[in-house]
Order: structure tokens, then C-alpha cells, then sequence
């Protein structure tokens, strides 16, 4: 839940002021918890769930952690964050947040990292690969296409996730440019067909690739960083939902070798 103090807050825009406060509430608590210390990860995962993506979510967007599936048994490495949509498909969970996730419904997948080192660059772009070669269902789309109510539908290649990468801090001390030549030593398309298309990280910086090539926001006391992070979220979603359509969920309950006979 978002706390908001107007004391000393320039109030010309009050959402990004709360949205700052709690941001710089979490920071404060990351800052207290020994990084050494086993399941710090799922500490931190939980905090950016909870108190920094959630708030800013419409209600068709959840989240969840486990891993992405296909109608033909594909299975996809431990996602962090899944932001996904129920409205496109339903997960199977095991409890109230982790399961198993239809690779169709996945919005935004997200390896979150408690300091960034070389290794987790390089496991990051590895998973981000496998997401990448998942084969998705078609996504039904319903339009109306002349007045007098007549709908068609069209089949329409389902969007991937976006992959991104958040860390709470880095190991490099250099000029944050280094943060992003680190990356593309991991990943050889990184400049044309990138992995991992968004990639933040507290106190250094804000990337994310579009076709013109990457983009960078610096990182600032009011956490330009996160804002952008999660304003590039929050404004690809509406689009991203309906470029998504109704993939038939009935693949993933139907066996293949169910034979259909006339009688």
C-alpha cells in the first residue's frame, strides 16, 4: 500500500510523489538485509512485487512467480516476476502467487537481482533465450467489420513476454555506460534483437531497446530509474493486452491423441 505525506513534496504531481516515497521505503529496507544471507532473493522479489509493482497494475494484470508453459509440454526456467493476464489464460498455482504460467498469458517476465554480477547477466540472458523459443498459440482476435453487427475473426501470431532485468544495486563502480557494455558481452544480438529488451538498475541507471537501438535514463535522488521502469510497464500493458487476443485455452486441456469420431 502506497503512503502519502505532502510535507515538503511538490504536489504538482502526487502519484509520483507516493510512488517515490515507497520506492525509497523499500530501498531503505533492502538496505538493512545481509545480501549473504540465504533467501534474501525471495526478500527482495517480494518487496518489488508487492510494494512497487502492484500498485501500479490495473486489476487484469497479476503477478506471480514460477515458470512458463506451452500447450505441447515446454517448460521455461524460474521466472522471477510474471506479470500475466487471467483474462487470456488461467495459471495453475500451488499456492496464492506460485505456479505454472501459460507462456500465452505472460505480459512481462522479470529476473530480479539483489546485486548484479557478470554471472547473473549471463544466467539471465540464458533463460531469456529458452522464453524467447517457446512456441505460443495463435491469439483470436473478434472485429466487427461492417454495420450491421457482423463480427470475423482473425488469428493473429501472440505477442512474447518482455523480458527485463531489475537489480537493486550492481558490483561495478565504473560510469554506469559500463552496465549495459557488460550486457552485450553476454548477449551477441544485443543491439539488434536483444534478449532482454528492459533493464534497471537501482542507482546506475534505466535502459530499454527499441528498434532505433537503446535508450538510457540516468539514475537520480527522486529514482528517475524506477519511475521509468515502471511508466515503461504501466503504458506498454493496455496495448500489449489486446495485441495479445483470446488464445484458445482448450490446447493445453486436450490430449493430442484424442481421436474425434462422427457418429
Amino acid at each position: 500500500m502506497l503512503h502519502h505525506s505532502s510535507g515538503g513534496c511538490d504536489l504538482s504531481n502526487t502519484f509520483r510523489n507516493a510512488f517515490i516515497e515507497e520506492c525509497r521505503s523499500v530501498l531503505r529496507h533492502a538496505s538493512c538485509l545481509d545480501l549473504n544471507h540465504r533467501g534474501v532473493e525471495g526478500t527482495f522479489r517480494e518487496m518489488l512485487q508487492r510494494r512497487v509493482l502492484r500498485p501500479a497494475l490495473p486489476n487484469e494484470v497479476s503477478l506471480g512467480t514460477g515458470k512458463l508453459v506451452t500447450h505441447d509440454g515446454k517448460v521455461s526456467p524460474q521466472v522471477d516476476t510474471i506479470l500475466y493476464s487471467r483474462s487470456i489464460m488461467p495459471p495453475v498455482l500451488y499456492d496464492e502467487s506460485h505456479g505454472l504460467f501459460p507462456a500465452e498469458s505472460c505480459l512481462y517476465a522479470i529476473e530480479v537481482k539483489t546485486r548484479l554480477r557478470s554471472e547473473d547477466v549471463r544466467s539471465a540472458v540464458s533463460n531469456a533465450v529458452e522464453i524467447a523459443h517457446l512456441p505460443l498459440l495463435e491469439g483470436e482476435h473478434h472485429v466487427r467489420v461492417n454495420s450491421k453487427q457482423i463480427v470475423q475473426t482473425r488469428r493473429l501470431p501472440t505477442p512474447r513476454p518482455i523480458v527485463s532485468l531489475f537489480a537493486f544495486s550492481s558490483d561495478l563502480t565504473s560510469a554506469p555506460e559500463a552496465e549495459l557494455a557488460r550486457y552485450r558481452g553476454h548477449d551477441p544480438n544485443a543491439d539488434t534483437d536483444p534478449a532482454i529488451n528492459v533493464i534497471c538498475i537501482v542507482g546506475r541507471g534505466y535502459w530499454y531497446h527499441k528498434e532505433t537501438g537503446w535508450n538510457f535514463v540516468e539514475a537520480s535522488n527522486d529514482l528517475d530509474e524506477i519511475m521509468q521502469f515502471l511508466a515503461g510497464i504501466t503504458n506498454t500493458l493496455p496495448q500489449f493486452l489486446t495485441a495479445k487476443g483470446r488464445p484458445n485455452f482448450g490446447h493445453y486441456l486436450t490430449s493430442p491423441t484424442a481421436k474425434h469420431q462422427r457418429v
